[in-house]
């Protein structure tokens, strides 16, 4: 199985005490599963810390490490042409509000992944397969 993973579920297991379904789903699924990051999330990770910036400049430069690490990564996917073009589809007669999360839906369709994601309502409307593993069973 492929999983697209959602800004919410990084920040989850980044937790000194992450949620115990998160981690029971990674662990049920970290060595059969292929996880990837939508390029969206290290632009809303990085919007986070820009918002911190100035309240508290430390918390922010731990922020700017862990979303460059992720960057660095091989398995950030971006929004290229194809996910472009879905998004406008997935967005027709949408508010807008919705634009990043049709991105994320919109490279998970390309790709071939189910998003993994606790905001599970504002997905389905994007008929994208979706998991959430925060109802997954503590460990």
């Amino acid at each position: 199985m492929k999983f697209l993973l959602d800004t919410n579920i990084l920040s989850e297991v980044r937790k000194p005490k992450p949620h115990g379904g998160v981690l029971a789903w990674f662990m049920a699924n970290h060595q059969s599963a292929t996880f990837a990051i939508p390029a969206i999330a290290l632009f809303e990770l990085q919007m986070g810390a820009e918002k911190i910036r100035k309240q508290d400049p430390y918390r922010a430069e731990v922020f700017d490490f862990w979303a460059g690490r992720i960057a660095g990564a091989n398995n950030v996917l971006p929004l290229d042409a194809a996910a472009a073009r879905e998004t406008a589809r997935l967005m027709s007669k949408q508010p807008t509000v919705l634009l990043l999360d049709a991105m994320i839906a919109a490279i998970a369709k390309v790709n071939g992944f189910t998003v993994a994601t606790r905001n599970t309502r504002d997905f389905e409307r994007f008929e994208v397969p979706l998991v959430n593993p925060f109802l997954f069973p503590k460990g």
